[in-house]
């Protein structure tokens, strides 16, 4: 009997064992998981620009929305899905996602942050804009004139850290203009009423930028209209303007230089 009692405990000990083993072979592989960093940056605008319009300077609206992207040391470039949230004081709010095992100890230790406003804009310059009305400035605003900034980072502390800490210096980047603007003042020398639907701006004779101008009805004889077109900075030579793809205007000038975020006023006289 003794015996049979002490086989038992031999098995039922062995059964144990073997259990245990078991447990420890099926331990649950915890999964990767993604993980949100909380980006704050501060966007300043120097004194001649502006977000919402009456030309190209004022200050940042209240539901204004930047885009970022981040670029790291390996050139890998990493655009946000989710918009930088204005809150006040040229702070802008917004979330950068990294996987939290793969790639995110690279992708904080340097690089570069390219910041474009508005947060739908591209940054490049529109071949074509529509102005609403003689003289108005509205289309100056938003993706026609879009603003950009970069700058370079360095965050030396853990990785981890940073994760659970969000901590870390708040970037700071200057947003200028991509874009010049030129103010070409139509005038009517004409005897009769005429409408201005379209400038165009050319170099060398190709077409590099056009203003077609809606809602503005009858331009009177002797009147003069204002009208705003988008240009690509940069000296140019071999100038000349259109209005409504009829009367033709050249610049005389060896060259001119557009200034991005500068206004350069041209008179045009239609005879």
């Amino acid at each position: 009997m003794k015996r049979i009692f002490t086989f038992g405990l031999l098995v039922a000990a062995a059964f144990a064992l073997t259990n245990c083993a078991q447990k420890e072979s099926y331990a649950p592989v915890q999964e990767e998981v993604a993980e949100t960093v909380t980006l704050e940056i501060v966007a300043k605008l120097p004194a001649e620009t502006k977000t919402y319009n009456e030309g190209m300077s004022t200050k940042w609206s209240a539901d204004d929305q930047i885009r970022c992207v981040f670029t790291n040391q390996n050139g890998e470039t990493d655009e946000t899905d989710n918009p930088f949230n204005h809150e006040g004081n040229g702070k802008f709010v917004g979330k950068l996602e990294r996987e939290f095992i793969s790639g995110f100890l690279s992708s904080f230790t340097g690089g570069t942050i390219k910041a474009v406003y508005p947060y739908e804009s591209d940054g490049t310059v529109p071949a074509s804009t529509v102005q609403e009305g003689y003289d108005s400035m509205a289309h100056l605003a938003g993706a026609n004139c879009p603003l950009e900034g970069t700058i370079t980072l360095s965050w030396n502390q853990n990785w981890l850290e940073l994760l659970f800490s969000q901590k870390y210096n708040l970037p700071e980047l200057m947003l200028e203009h991509t874009t010049s603007v030129i103010e070409v003042a139509v005038k009517n020398s004409t005897a009769a009423a005429i409408n201005v639907n379209e400038v165009d701006f050319l170099v060398g004779g190709e077409v590099k930028a056009t203003t077609v101008v809606e809602k503005a009805g009858a331009l009177a004889a002797g009147e003069t209209a204002l009208v705003y077109v988008v240009v690509e900075p940069g000296t140019y030579s071999d100038l000349s303007f259109t209005v409504n793809d009829k009367f033709v205007k050249d610049i005389n000038a060896a060259e001119a230089t557009f200034t991005a975020g500068k206004i350069k006023k041209v008179n045009f006289e239609v005879k």
